[in-house]
């Protein structure tokens, strides 16, 4: 999604104007990870914060069984 790809670049302020019009929080891509997944994983931790106060949740599991908390300490 366009949330996953501002997570990804650390876009922070695209990620703020794509929540405030109704972007998910928590979309899934193809290996179902949330934004919060790729922000964590990419060490991005501006959009991780935004996420979370946003209500990411940072116990989702994605295919291959990983959190975002579990990606943050890779």
């Amino acid at each position: 999604t366009p949330l996953h790809y501002a997570a990804l670049d650390g876009v922070s302020e695209i990620a703020k104007l794509l929540l405030d019009h109704g972007a998910e929080v928590n979309a899934r891509d193809a290996e179902d990870e949330t934004p919060l997944h790729v922000a964590a994983r990419s060490g991005k931790l501006e959009i991780v914060n935004i996420l979370l106060a946003r209500g990411a949740n940072p116990n989702a599991y994605s295919q291959d069984g990983r959190t975002p908390m579990a990606l943050a300490t890779l």
